[in-house]
């Protein structure tokens, strides 16, 4: 491997360590091994990520950047879209043209599928998922309102919601009841 890949390798390491830095860890934890391309490794409490850039293997296209591991301490608050978008920003610097996510569990299937990945149909492709970095951009562009990622609401929290909207409408009316009945006297 030339020194000009191990230069490219180490500012893509770079790049994701500085992304990562939100997570307010002591140092950066992520490490690129050179073995069969690039791959950043890292993971503290709050997260666990293996990433590859990858030279044409198995059933991924050329210029992809396979999602190995992907795990969040806490799930459904946008912290993997997040990491894609930022991804998908950073995409065109180092000649990523499409994203994979390898070994899906139930949970990453749904947010793979949400998010416009398909599955792989090629030789040796258990359980794999990709999607190129234009379509995940409009994708997720969708998701954004001024910049910030839009949450999906929880289970339950349209009913509170209802319920809260209830409680208000039913204290107006009490309240106008009121007024009503002593303008009258």
């Amino acid at each position: 491997m030339g020194e000009k890949e191990k230069k490219y390798m180490d500012s893509f390491c770079e790049d994701i360590n500085h992304y990562l830095r939100r997570y307010k860890y002591k140092k950066d934890n992520g490490y690129v091994s050179y073995y069969r391309g690039c791959f950043y490794s890292g993971g503290i409490s709050k997260y666990n990520l293996q990433l590859r850039l990858i030279k044409p293997d198995g059933p991924w296209k050329t210029h992809t950047l396979v999602i190995a591991r992907i795990k969040f301490k806490e799930r459904r608050r946008g912290e993997g879209s997040s990491l894609l978008y930022f991804l998908c920003s950073i995409a065109k610097k180092y000649g990523i043209k499409h994203i994979g996510i390898e070994e899906l569990n139930e949970y990453s299937e749904g947010f793979a599928e949400k998010l416009g990945f398909v599955k792989i149909k090629r030789n040796n492709a258990h359980r794999c998922w990709e999607s190129s970095v234009k379509n995940l951009q409009t994708i997720l562009e969708k998701r954004r309102v001024n910049g910030k990622l839009i949450r999906r609401r929880k289970k339950g929290e349209k009913q509170k919601i209802k319920l809260i909207e209830k409680e208000i409408h039913e204290k107006a009316i009490s309240y106008l009841r009121r007024l009503l009945t002593i303008d009258n006297c």
